[in-house]
């Protein structure tokens, strides 16, 4: 086996069915630097007195798992896996909206003890590995100027084992920070006349708190969400003081991300776009920075997105791509 360079790894993933039974719908990963399985080893030292001064006789293992690691760009096939793995939900509709285009409406699952299952494929020179039954930790969205909106995953597993599967290649439209629009409004209804605001940067980030249960065991015996957290930061030029408003007065809004690309849909007129939407938010914290040469920036962010009853969700999402199925 011959040394290789980190570009030479290959990444897979997939939704599965059950906790137990291996992904079948496969998608490639165009991976990025802090994709990694992770495995971990809980080791006890036997450490005890047999006559002589050396204090260790060994070592037994306590528990085998993993905690892989996945950084991508946000393309436009993988970002709903992505997104519907964290979420719990994902409804599709097929051709539409139109054939040969597909919807995937996303939500929260309530839920804790039945998330969605990934199996996670590795390529490392000639070893070839799998974490069947891998859960989504967290999830983070990364839009800054000049560059592509990058998705980094934190996840549980079990240790990985060897596989056999054969790796696949495929490529993908992926959105950059000029695919990128945002808007806040007084409630969802609002959104679709808002004028999109002018952003430098922003992060969007989702936390399911997940542990796993080993049951007195080395492997894990189950997974399970906790509490469910979306928040988000944000940076633009300062030009007026209508965030600043938003925030002494406690004011809520609703907010919408859409990210659509400029390339069509082989076959269809369908461009493939993602779309956030959180109708309850309230800007937790504010500030303004800016040297006296500098443009005066504003940084604002939301601690927590709130439950809406009135919408029924704390955050939906949508996207529209050619996948059939997840």
């Amino acid at each position: 086996m011959q040394a290789h360079i980190g570009r030479q790894r290959q990444y897979m993933i997939g939704i599965q069915t059950d906790r137990t039974t291996e992904a079948s719908t496969i998608f490639p990963l165009c991976h990025l630097d802090g994709t990694r399985l992770n495995e971990k080893l809980e080791k006890l030292n036997i450490n005890c007195g047999r006559g002589v001064r050396s204090g260790s006789a060994g070592f037994e293992v306590l528990r085998k798992n993993s905690e892989p690691s996945i950084e991508i760009y946000a393309g436009s096939k993988t970002i709903g896996l992505f997104l519907g793995a964290v979420m719990g939900n994902i409804a599709t509709t097929t051709d539409s909206p139109e054939v040969g285009a597909n919807k995937h409406a996303i939500t929260v699952a309530e839920t804790s003890n039945t998330p969605k299952y990934l199996t996670i494929f590795e390529k490392a020179g000639g070893d070839k590995s799998k974490i069947i039954g891998a859960i989504l930790k967290s999830l983070s969205l990364a839009f800054s100027e000049d560059d592509f909106v990058k998705v980094t995953a934190s996840l549980l597993g079990k240790y990985p084992e060897s596989s056999t599967k054969t790796f696949l290649t495929t490529s993908q439209q992926n959105f950059t920070f000029g695919h990128v629009t945002v808007k806040f409004a007084s409630d969802v209804a609002g959104l679709t006349g808002a004028t999109p605001i002018t952003m430098k940067s922003f992060d969007m980030n989702i936390e399911n708190n997940s542990i796993q249960d080993f049951g007195g065991g080395q492997d894990p015996a189950e997974e399970y969400h906790q509490k469910f957290v979306f928040n988000g930061n944000f940076e633009r030029n300062l030009k007026d003081g209508s965030i600043k408003t938003l925030f002494e007065n406690n004011t809520v809004q609703a907010v919408q991300i859409v990210a659509e690309h400029t390339e069509n849909i082989s076959g269809t007129s369908t461009k493939p776009k993602l779309t956030i939407t959180l109708p309850r938010v309230f800007i937790s914290e504010r500030t303004d920075s800016g040297g006296l040469d500098d443009l005066q920036t504003e940084s604002f962010s939301f601690e927590e997105a709130s439950y809406s009853d009135a919408d029924g969700a704390t955050v939906t999402a949508e996207v529209i791509n050619e996948v059939t199925a997840y």
